[in-house]
This record gives C-alpha cells, structure tokens and sequence, in this order.
C-alpha cells in the first residue's frame, strides 16, 4: 500500500505544483520521470544488498517517508530531481523482497491469487493516495497535504517490521547462485514494462494530462486519477484466478489486447463519462496482466535466483513503464496535445504483446 500510495500522493500534487511554480508539463514529466529512475535503480540493487530483508524494506521504506517531506519543502527544480530520485529509490527496496515473500509461501497453483490480492494492496494505495490528495487540496496546500501523508510511511514501516518473515541477508550468494542472463529476461521486462506503462506511467502523468491537456482543476485533476485507477483493484482481483485458471501467458495475452482497444478509444474522445470508462478498462487490463506477470516471474526461477533476477527485471521494466512513460508522455503534452500523447500510449501493449511471444519462444529454448 505504501510504496503506490508514496508515489501516488506526489504524482497528484503535480498539477498544483505546475500552478505554484510555472513548470511545463515536459518538466513535471522529468520530475515524475526521475522519481521513477531512483526506483529503477534500487530495483536492480534490492537483491545485492549486503542486508536482510526485513532490514532492507524497512530502510527504503524510511528513506521514502524522509524523501517525500524534503520533497514538499524545495524549491528549486535541481533539489526537486534529486530528492525525487531518493524517495523513489526508498520504495524500489521493497519490491524484489516483497515478491519473493509471497513467492516462497505460497505454491504454483495458488500463487497468483495470493498475488492478486497483495495488488489489491498496491490498488488501494494507488487509488487512495490521489483521492487524498483532491480532498486535500481543497483545505491545504500541496506541500501540507505530502506531509502530512507521509505518516501512513511510519505505519508502514512498524507493520513490515513486525509482520514480515526475514531471510537471511546474501542466502543467494552464499548457495553460489549465478545470475541467469538468457532470452527470458528482456521478454519479461517487456511484459512487466508494459504493465507499468499503464499502471505507473500513465497514472503519474494522467493529473498533468487532465489539467493541462483538458483545462481540469487540479483538485479535480487529482480525485479523477483516483476514482479511475480504483478499478485496478477488480483488475488485481479478476488477474490472479485468470492466470491460476487459464494459464499467465494466455490470460497476459489477452488482457493487452483489451489494453490495445482501450488505449487507441481514448485518443479519440474528450475528457469526460466515456474518457474515465476507457481508462478504467484499461487500468482493468493492466493491473490483471501484471498479476499475472508476476506470478510467471515466480514460476520461471529458483529461490536461489528470485531476488537478484527480480530486481534485474523490475529494474528493466520500470524504466521502460515507469521512468520512460512519464517523460514522453510529457514531450508530447507540451509538443502536441493530450490526445497525441494518448496515442503514443498505445504502444505499451503493443509492446507486451511482443513480450508475450518472445517469453514463450524463450521458454521452450530454455527448456530444450
């Protein structure tokens, strides 16, 4: 919950921001951008870290809580880069570490359910992190209202640190694991890009989008984005017994190419009833693949592999979906206009199309 719900807060407050300090969206796209980039790297460094795993989530969870309130008080956009960067690389601690808790407790036949619900998780965070937001602003400014979110961190924090099972830090390393590198690899961070492009991406910059692009008030701007990405929690829902039952790959298969025709529909509307009832079929689609992306991460490596190989391709994914997305989406607002940004949109599952094919040719060299 907390490391969406972190994220979430800031990306809402992008539109008031731009209003406080006159960035342009190309801007605000590099600040939610670098935010991500900080994230990509502490993904690839999670699983080599000399620490255990409860100390590791509970640290980049602290340093998320520290980032986010030196966050609301710069200035500068130099400062706002670099805090930005901390404060994303905190969360990208936890998910490699995460994963491979609910990897290693539950089997192949229930994990992605289990999976299902811990997005559920990271839905509500998601969703309730901009409703906060909008709710917010309407009382205080953007930098009170980061503030004073960031206690939900602390929370957070107490919670890993009493519930959370560790393991031992370097176990991987010790057992002589190597770090698979094969064709495996770059499918999956297209896959797990794709998702992210949507779910991270897209929602970082759909604030800046409705404001910018439609003349929406950032309030508003804020309370769309999280009554919107509510439907992800169906998605996480609907996304575990989809890939238990029908398999990951048929079930990921599908769900893009409900992304696909959700994506191109809204390049041609306005903001409006039918514009947030794509986005939600979207969000659907994008949050029940990446169920499923990560319960075949879980089927196609070793315990000895998972945290080190999870971080390599999270790391990937993350800044192909989360780092990349932001920022081109933001080029294009300002170049162009809010539906061509869209359209630029459409690539991602164009994108976790390819990747679906490239895993299953993968698979079976691997296999041979």
């Amino acid at each position: 919950f907390w490391a969406q719900s972190a994220r979430a807060v800031l990306y809402s407050a992008m539109p008031a921001l731009s209003l406080e300090t006159g960035l342009d969206p190309a801007r605000i796209g590099l600040v939610t951008g670098t935010l991500y980039a900080g994230y990509a790297v502490a993904l690839w460094a999670s699983g080599f870290l000399p620490f255990g795993r409860r100390a590791t989530i509970v640290g980049g969870f602290l340093l998320t809580v520290l980032g986010n309130v030196a966050f609301a008080r710069s200035e500068a956009l130099g400062a706002m880069l670099v805090i930005a960067a901390l404060g994303g690389a905190g969360i990208g601690f936890y998910l490699p570490r995460g994963t491979a808790v609910l990897v290693e407790t539950f089997g192949p036949e229930t994990r992605a359910r289990a999976i299902g619900w811990h997005e559920v998780a990271a839905s509500l965070g998601l969703m309730l992190g901009p409703l906060f937001m909008g709710a917010a602003l309407l009382r205080v400014d953007w930098r009170t209202a980061v503030t004073l979110f960031s206690v939900v961190g602390v929370a957070a924090c107490l919670a890993v640190w009493r519930w959370v099972p560790d393991a031992p830090a370097g176990a991987a390393r010790r057992a002589g694991a190597r770090l698979p590198l094969d064709a495996r690899i770059p499918a999956l961070a297209a896959i797990g890009g794709a998702c992210f492009a949507v779910i991270s991406g897209f929602f970082t910059m759909l604030p800046t989008l409705a404001a910018r692009g439609f003349g929406v008030p950032p309030a508003e701007a804020a309370s769309f984005t999280g009554w919107t990405r509510a439907s992800g929690l169906v998605g996480a829902f609907l996304g575990g017994f989809a890939a238990d039952l029908a398999g990951r790959l048929p079930s990921l298969a599908a769900w893009f190419l409900v992304a696909l025709a959700a994506a191109a529909g809204l390049a041609l509307l306005d903001y409006g009833w039918a514009f947030g009832a794509l986005v939600m079929v979207m969000t659907v689609a994008a949050c029940a693949g990446a169920t499923a992306y990560y319960a075949l991460l879980g089927d196609a490596y070793r315990p000895d592999e998972r945290e080190r190989v999870f971080g390599v391709i999270a790391a990937a994914a993350s800044l192909v979906g989360s780092v990349g997305t932001p920022v081109v989406l933001g080029l294009v607002l300002n170049a162009f206009s809010a539906r061509a940004a869209l359209l630029v949109l459409a690539g991602a599952p164009l994108l976790g199309l390819a990747g679906v094919i490239a895993f299953h040719r993968a698979s079976r060299a691997h296999a041979a």
